[in-house]
């Protein structure tokens, strides 16, 4: 299956490596220049066991960089969407990194997609509404999955 995951943190790194190593073609994207130039050298911007070696094994063959969201999303069946929800100063989830990509999604989805969100503190709902504004397509499928994570023993 052709997969984008978007945001190369934590989750979306571990998730884009795992999926590469399942088989299936990846494609990772961060909008951060030094993440992507770590990536692209081979070197995890991350501390997680194994993300460096699956990294290595896959980088260029079942996982690929792109510096593209609009390009992400059209090559994909299944997008799954990894980006930061940084505490705000009141304590609460700051949306706006899951409320922009949501938006960019809905402006390139051209066909049927499988969106997952993959969080820690964001609602549920919050890509749907953005999808459901742009296609108006009730089968559009947008799933929203937990996770709970300590850094060296990642787990969903």
């Amino acid at each position: 299956m052709r997969i984008s995951v978007i945001g190369s943190g934590y989750v979306g790194l571990v998730t884009a490596v795992c999926f590469a190593e399942l088989g299936h073609e990846v494609t990772l994207y961060d909008n951060d220049p030094a993440k992507q130039h770590a990536l692209q050298q081979g070197l995890s911007p991350i501390h997680e066991r194994y993300v460096p070696e699956l990294l290595k094994r896959h980088l260029g063959g079942k996982l690929n960089l792109s510096n593209s969201l609009a390009d992400s999303v059209g090559q994909s069946v299944a997008i799954f969407v990894a980006v930061g929800t940084p505490p705000t100063v009141n304590g609460e989830a700051d949306l706006s990194y899951v409320e922009s990509v949501a938006r960019e999604i809905a402006a390139n989805i051209k066909d049927y997609k499988i969106v997952v969100q993959l969080h820690r503190g964001t609602p549920d709902g919050q890509i749907r509404g953005q999808l459901q504004i742009k296609t108006d397509d009730p089968e559009q499928q947008v799933l929203n999955v937990p996770f709970y994570g300590i850094v060296g023993q990642f787990s969903m």
